[in-house]
């Protein structure tokens, strides 16, 4: 019998090689056959990948649907043997005589987002489905001001996929379906958190994001936008009364504003409260009131203000998904009045709204300091 030798191939693709088996765990197998530049380079990456690992099969699949010459459907088909003598799955069942059959995806990636809750954190589930066996599921929590919190991604089947779906779904209620794209712009935008220092949770993340980013377009505006147009929307119906019935909603019961930013606004009411310089109850209540206004002003900056302006934007989506339309142009409508300028002597009334229920949470007393507050 023939024994080959091993393969001849040049300085600079002996380099391509290495960087390819190097970067094939975080870049799309589609993305990384692209890169390669002729048979000789594919044979040698498809004899080269590890067997212990998860993604040698897609990229095995690729690879062969990629370059149809003799020697590169030969090393995939032995690569696929070896895989299957370690009791791993390939594609199709293949990995003895023929060489793996491309066959279009039936099905489409499908995402989810939950509810925002009070401190701007939300649930991420997305399932991407493979052809080759199992689906890739990706999971996580997120926030707009810590970023990724937690992240887990990885290859499951699809029975176990089922499981884990509806374990996550029980203990997060209101998870809600929406594009791809709009589960990678929460992601995009959580991630951008991390300000190049990216955490564990982060940096699992990146082995998602590459394939992310190359399938789908960011949105450039509200998910929610697609379904109710913003100009349909005035601020004209956002009464006190309306204020209260969405800040009521189960939804939003855990919204309110950080106890340590409103302790200053605490004590200086307290001490207003307190003070006997006042010669009638009116004119405390007065100058209470204008206390009250500056502070408010005071405490959602322009960061802050455009904050809460996308977690209410994200809640309308979230309502308009659960069949609560009324809701979804309310908490719609708050966050066009966010964006509105206002001066030092007129707070916002939704954000005024989530101060009053911090202090009803926790009374003012003359004297307090922002961590009894808490």
């Amino acid at each position: 019998q023939k024994r080959r030798g091993p393969l001849s191939l040049s300085g600079e693709e002996n380099l391509l090689l290495a960087g390819l088996l190097q970067d094939f765990r975080t870049i799309a197998p589609t993305t990384l056959v692209n890169r390669l530049t002729d048979p000789l380079l594919a044979q040698a990456l498809a004899e080269n990948l590890p067997l212990d690992d998860t993604r040698t099969p897609d990229l095995l699949y690729e690879i062969g649907k990629a370059f149809p010459q003799k020697n590169v459907q030969g090393a995939v088909r032995k690569a696929f043997f070896k895989l299957k003598q370690r009791g791993i799955a390939v594609p199709h069942g293949r990995g003895d005589e023929k060489p793996p059959v491309p066959s279009p995806a039936k099905e489409e990636p499908s995402a989810y987002v939950g509810p925002i809750d009070g401190a701007g954190n939300r649930a991420v589930f997305i399932v991407i489905p493979q052809r080759a066996m199992g689906v890739d599921l990706a999971m996580g929590m997120i926030g707009d001001e810590e970023g990724i919190i937690e992240f887990i991604y990885g290859r499951y089947g699809r029975k176990r996929m089922r499981e884990v779906k509806d374990l996550f779904f029980a203990r997060i209620p209101h998870m809600v379906e929406t594009s791809l794209s709009h589960a990678a712009t929460e992601l995009e935008r959580a991630y951008r958190k991390e300000e190049g220092r990216p955490g564990a949770s982060a940096r699992e993340y990146l082995r998602l994001r590459p394939w992310l980013l190359e399938t789908v377009e960011l949105l450039d505006r509200p998910a929610v936008a697609d379904f109710i147009p913003v100009d349909t929307v005035s601020v004209d119906i956002l009464t006190q009364t309306q204020i209260e019935r969405l800040l009521h909603h189960e939804l939003m019961t855990s919204w309110a504003v950080d106890a340590e930013k409103v302790g200053p606004l605490s004590e200086e009411i307290a001490r207003a409260e307190a003070s006997p310089i006042f010669i009638s109850e009116a004119q405390r209540r007065e100058h209470i009131d204008k206390i009250r206004e500056e502070g408010i002003t005071k405490i959602f900056g322009d960061k802050e203000r455009e904050i809460f302006k996308r977690r209410l934007e994200e809640t309308a989506f979230v309502f308009f998904k659960i069949g609560e339309g009324t809701l979804a142009r309310l908490s719609l409508a708050a966050a066009l009045s966010i964006g509105e300028k206002t001066t030092l002597f007129k707070a916002n009334p939704f954000l005024s709204a989530l101060v009053d229920r911090r202090f009803s949470q926790t009374p003012i007393h003359a004297g307090s300091s922002p961590i009894i507050l808490a």
